[in-house]
């Protein structure tokens, strides 16, 4: 990541705008993976492209010295817009409506939950889960790059990859809040 971040540094691009080009990026998907056909291949590199751009501007803020509270929540909330956009991927190439509401409630909770036990004076927020940011990213991979490769089998890995990552993100859930609860119990 400091290795893409330091040109954007020499170059005085500012991590709030890498972080808005991921959020970017993830909107566009969208679209090639409602083109249908093999579109949804492109869909899953921009995809890879939006996560990368994920870590770059926490790389292009550290080595340009910029870091700031305002770009820690930028960062939080562009996360979760592009997750929700790789949601609305399956969505569009077919996944269950249920499931994939399911998966972006339980993942806003987890993720809710975890802000708030930060707020109630946990100081450790590193808890990992099975249903982390890179888990929630590769199975939009899983979608994107699967039906792009068997566009006549998108019901079936939409069916499959949105059970995988409900399952994935109910266990998260659960984990996460089995350990709050022991800690600030």
């Amino acid at each position: 990541m400091y290795a893409l971040g330091r040109p954007l540094v020499e170059r005085g691009i500012s991590p709030n705008t890498v972080t808005s080009l991921g959020v970017a990026l993830a909107v566009s998907t969208i679209a090639a993976s409602a083109a249908g056909s093999r579109w949804p291949l492109l869909a899953g590199v921009v995809i890879l492209i939006s996560a990368v751009s994920d870590g770059v501007d926490g790389a292009v803020a550290v080595i340009g010295q910029s870091e700031s509270r305002w770009g820690y929540v930028l960062d939080t909330v562009a996360d979760r817009c592009s997750e929700l956009c790789f949601l609305a991927c399956a969505y569009v190439l077919g996944a269950p409506p249920a499931l994939v509401v399911a998966i972006a409630t339980l993942t806003l909770l987890q993720e809710s939950a975890r802000a708030r036990a930060v707020g109630a004076g946990l100081d450790d927020i590193g808890i990992l889960t099975v249903w982390e940011r890179p888990s929630r990213v590769v199975t939009a991979l899983v979608v994107t790059i699967g039906c792009g490769l068997a566009p006549g089998a998108t019901d079936l890995v939409t069916l499959m990859s949105s059970l995988v990552g409900v399952s994935l993100a109910l266990i998260g859930f659960v984990q996460l809040m089995v350990v709050l609860r022991r800690r600030l119990h």
